[in-house]
């Protein structure tokens, strides 16, 4: 009779515990707000990985859009164009930020935010295009990019 492995999660091992042991028995800071322990080590770690100056540590992927909508410089004037199918947090920062969604029709066969229509939505108080790859199935980010690059307007996804 074949023996069954049990599916544990998150896998925890020897290094695992005794780091969280470490930091709990110790009472060492986690906090973000001074930028120390942990939290300076992993940031620092992932601009080293990805090749950038800085890099934050939030505490979910709605408080990091709203981080990246805020260091845009977005305001009550700005524009962002949004597919209409996509996840409240995408377009929730922006009202919290006073910026304007502007929905763009997706594709039909991808559900992703539709290259044709963002040309059609841009203006001048155009700012920011989000893109959200739904169901892992990639956007037309060529297309997107050269869109972005003709009007200089960043893209976030």
């Amino acid at each position: 009779m074949e023996k069954k492995t049990k599916f544990i999660w998150p896998p925890f091992n020897n290094e695992i515990i005794n780091s969280v042991t470490k930091y709990l028995t110790t009472q060492e800071s986690l906090s973000i707000l001074d930028r120390s322990g942990i939290i300076e080590e992993l940031e620092e770690k992932l601009s080293k990985y990805f090749g950038v100056k800085y890099c934050l540590l939030t505490n979910s992927g709605t408080a990091a859009i709203r981080s990246i909508y805020f260091s845009l410089g977005l305001d009550n004037q700005s524009e962002v164009i949004v597919p209409t199918h996509t996840f409240r947090a995408t377009i929730a920062p922006l009202l919290l930020l006073g910026c304007k969604p502007v929905l763009c029709d997706v594709d039909y066969d991808s559900g992703n935010i539709n290259p044709e229509e963002i040309e059609r939505k841009i203006t001048k108080n155009t700012r920011a295009i989000v893109v959200t790859h739904m169901y892992g199935c990639p956007a037309r980010m060529d297309k997107i990019i050269s869109i972005a690059k003709k009007n200089k307007i960043p893209v976030i996804e």
